[in-house]
């Protein structure tokens, strides 16, 4: 087999990565700002991904119980089944934001907020986990990762959004008898939308996720070369370099969720920061719901201005 001069340096960037990350933890892990702050990056973008992702999954899980109660659900129930979707983006805004303030003023864990503790933890796992392989793991094994970074495919679904829209509203008045069947359709199309998003971002932010695992440098190392390669050289990245960022991906996450919930110096070392962590998975969660709500209300052909008259109307 020919070894090309990118797989010797390939090769020499992990072992010299290796070399570093021996050196940081053996003489600037403990009490290093440094090495805290970058932690910190990685956790900024790992739970704005996760907070944007929720809503992804919240609007997939309404998806299902729309297609499985589409025969027996009257309109009635389906106004109110969409209430309760927008109520619940609105619950997980506000935890957001109690989890913000309640980390700012370092309020202690009581028996009545233990309950809050496991939920947070089982959110903050369920987080991860899904956006690693939804967005990471699984398109990295089946070679479907480059797929997200076609900006021509994200420019025609956004382009075609209107002529989306205007089908999606000429089939509701005419099957406007057919309430549920309009309501999927427009729930499928948000669903892609959301789904587009959040793999833009996850491309994207490949760079401070590779930042924010300094202290593992050959993550680094390795996030950093695969977004080079696919942003500035647009090549294909080879079967070693998918393996690599697979299992970088994998450990760094394992790492992350062991930390939080075992309280591990990684995480303790940072816990200052908390509050700014939860401020960034509120931003994920504020943009999804925000994402969400545009395009519901475009697909259904309200305007701001019609909103406005609404509220006027209740004044």
């Amino acid at each position: 087999m020919k070894i090309e001069r990118f797989d010797v340096f390939y090769i020499i960037g992990l072992l010299f990565s290796s070399i570093v990350m021996i050196l940081l933890i053996l003489f600037f892990f403990y009490g290093s700002t440094l090495i805290n702050f970058t932690y910190v990056i990685f956790y900024w973008t790992i739970k704005f991904l996760s907070g944007f992702g929720l809503i992804l999954t919240v609007t997939n899980v309404f998806l299902l119980l729309l297609k499985f109660t589409r025969k027996r659900i009257s309109k009635r129930t389906l106004n109110v089944f969409i209430f309760v979707q927008v109520i619940s983006c609105v619950v997980l805004i506000g935890y957001s934001i109690y989890s913000i303030i309640s980390n700012m003023n370092e309020i202690q864990s009581a028996p009545s907020t233990r309950f809050l503790e496991w939920i947070d933890i089982l959110l903050f796992s369920f987080g991860l986990v899904s956006i690693s392989l939804s967005l990471y793991l699984i398109p990295l094994f089946r070679e479907e990762f480059q797929d997200s970074f076609d900006d021509g495919v994200f420019s025609r679904f956004r382009g075609g959004l209107k002529k989306v829209g205007r089908g999606v509203k000429k089939k509701y008045y005419t099957f406007r008898r057919d309430h549920v069947n309009i309501q999927i359709k427009d729930h499928t199309t948000i669903k892609e939308i959301l789904e587009i998003w959040r793999s833009k971002f996850a491309t994207y932010l490949l760079i401070p996720l590779g930042i924010g695992s300094f202290i593992f440098t050959p993550i680094t190392f390795v996030c950093l070369v695969f977004w080079f390669r696919f942003f500035i050289l647009d090549e294909e990245p080879t079967s070693y370099e998918r393996v690599c960022l697979i299992l970088s991906i994998f450990f760094i996450i394992t790492v992350s969720i062991l930390s939080y919930i075992f309280e591990w110096i990684l995480f303790t070392s940072i816990s200052e920061y908390l509050w700014s962590i939860y401020l960034f998975y509120s931003l994920g969660i504020v943009l999804g719901s925000g994402v969400f709500i545009y395009h519901f209300t475009k697909l259904k052909g309200v305007t701001l201005a019609d909103i406005a008259d609404y509220i006027k109307d209740i004044l």
